[in-house]
């Protein structure tokens, strides 16, 4: 239901843009039309260009900027105001309900200067052309351009028929399968020693079948859980990869270009099959099926301080969040050390998902020649400073100075209250160093908004050292040596405003079938009778415009 919803307030947002468009494209590039017949009025080559008077930028984000009203959200927009000059507003709705919200706001009258989308929305958007600023010619003379990194390819797959509407200032990332070592150990297993999707299974097993947490009770843990059998965003199979593989239940290109529908492929019916098998063999946790789209829920069941009735293992984005589990299960008393599936030999590489994009809303009030000098204005300000290389990039990375890192002489302390916990460590003048976080005082505060591992540009060498530890540094090094691109987002009139029932189908099927429920074949019956008028139509749509 709910990605229902989302898709008619999707709808709307991009029916009322267009609409106050008059569906002409506002914000097209400011360079002379060589169409003969257009009545715009010629532009003196020595008329000033048009400026902008930009006193605020409303912005309008999801969880994956950090900080709250109670561990520094306002600090961060004084000290953002104090670098750059103009007044920040930040409108941070609940991150589970994030699209939703993104939805309605841009089908209101109050929109904001800058959101935040995800890489399905943004296609879709950009594809209409005339709802978010063309900010092809600003992001491609950037200051920033010079200092950027390798990671900076992932805006080349922002480009939408050749322009760029938004912009991610970090690389996608991806998700590999994290397992608890304490696990492997009591079992006498080594993670090295998974090298195949069989090695995989059994593994799985021996942590549903035998004691694998050490409580003296065999068959009282599963092999791992997930939040979904199948995710609810692109790119679908990334929290429970060695059982997908290389299947991909969605529309996609294939070898020769062509889109069709994944789901229907033999690929996805043989990742159905070793799902069904593992369902049946309970080596799937059953929350699975409950906590679909619900990463908090899973993820917080994994590392609770009841080990009873959890998990070994657990997929989920490399990198930081491999010190952040791992400091959770240490939290809870659980386990000090995570370890890191290796690619097992029947994949082709770890999905590096589409990122995030920053975009710029259209100001359809504004004449198209005033909307380029706000949307110029507001690049300059938001997207130019966010990249400095400096002050604002460090805001974004580490949050506040003084409150959430320092270079400051002094003693940090952690869990100063908990004799058998605390830690104190000594840094000296100009030493870079994370503070502990402001309301949890037994670790220390690790990121903001971009995280410096997948950050498009770095920063100075003295802040390289990173709050990011070394197994989160090796963990995002791994993933990355064995990526691969996650297959573009189709982009088409029809799937903008129904992929929901593309979705929804989706995910009954695979649940039917791995829960045995219904065989394939049924399953994929229903699946044709309710999204399969839907599928031949977007596929034409794609394919038309190819």
């Amino acid at each position: 239901m709910k990605k229902k919803v989302l898709s008619v307030l999707l709808a709307t947002a991009m029916v009322a843009s267009l609409a106050a468009c008059g569906e002409k494209p506002a914000n097209q590039s400011t360079a002379p039309s060589s169409d003969a017949s257009t009545s715009a009025p010629e532009v003196s080559s020595e008329a000033p260009a048009a400026t902008y008077d930009l006193k605020q930028v409303k912005i309008m984000v999801d969880g994956t900027l950090n900080l709250t009203e109670e561990t520094g959200l306002k600090e961060f927009e004084e000290a953002w105001e104090k670098e750059v000059g103009i007044d920040l507003v930040i409108n941070k709705p609940d991150h589970s309900n994030y699209s939703e919200a993104l939805a309605l706001a841009l089908a209101g009258t109050d929109k904001p200067d800058v959101v935040l989308m995800p890489a399905a929305m943004y296609s879709q958007y950009a594809s209409f052309g005339t709802v978010l600023w063309d900010m092809t010619d600003a992001y491609e003379n950037a200051d920033f351009q010079s200092a950027l990194n390798s990671k900076a390819v992932v805006n080349d797959g922002n480009y939408v028929n050749g322009r760029l509407y938004g912009m991610s200032p970090t690389a996608g990332n991806g998700c590999v399968t994290y397992v608890k070592k304490a696990w492997l150990d009591n079992l006498g297993m080594k993670v090295e020693d998974i090298k195949t999707y069989d090695d995989f299974y059994n593994m799985l097993v021996r942590f549903t079948k035998e004691d694998p947490d050490g409580n003296g009770v065999d068959g009282d843990t599963y092999g791992i859980i997930a939040p979904g059998l199948v995710s609810t965003e692109a790119p679908w199979t990334n929290y429970l990869p060695e059982f997908w593989q290389n299947a991909y239940p969605a529309l996609v290109q294939d070898e020769n270009g062509t889109w069709i529908d994944g789901f229907q492929t033999e690929e996805t019916k043989a990742a159905l099959e070793r799902l069904r098998t593992a369902w049946a063999d309970g080596v799937i946790d059953p929350d699975t099926s409950a906590f679909v789209g619900e990463t908090k829920s899973t993820r917080e069941k994994w590392f609770g301080n009841d080990q009873k009735g959890t998990a070994g293992c657990f997929a989920y984005w490399a990198g930081t969040w491999r010190q952040t589990l791992t400091d959770n299960l240490s939290k809870n008393q659980v386990e000090t050390e995570v370890v890191q599936l290796p690619l097992i030999a029947e994949m082709d590489g770890f999905m590096d998902r589409k990122a995030p994009v920053w975009v710029i809303m259209n100001d359809t009030s504004l004449s198209e020649e005033e909307n380029n000098a706000r949307g110029q204005a507001i690049f300059d300000a938001f997207f130019e400073s966010m990249l400095d290389g400096g002050n604002v990039q460090l805001l974004w990375t580490y949050g506040v100075e003084g409150m959430h890192w320092s270079m400051a002489a002094e003693t940090v302390v952690l869990a100063p209250d908990i004799p058998e916990k605390r830690k104190e460590t000594t840094y000296e003048e100009g030493q870079f160093h994370m503070l502990p976080g402001v309301l949890d005082n037994t670790a220390l505060y690790k990121k903001n908004h971009i995280d410096n591992i997948l950050s498009v540009r770095d920063l100075p060498s003295e802040y390289n050292v990173s709050a990011s530890s070394d197994i989160a540094t090796e963990s995002s090094a791994e993933f990355y040596a064995h990526a691969i691109s996650a297959p573009a987002l189709p982009t088409s009139t029809t799937y903008a405003v129904q992929s929901a029932v593309i979705n929804d189908a989706v995910q009954v099927a695979v649940n039917a079938v791995v829960k045995g429920e219904k065989d394939y074949d049924a399953a994929m019956q229903e699946y044709l009778a309710t999204a399969g008028s839907v599928v031949e139509t977007v596929l034409g749509e794609l394919n038309a415009a190819q």
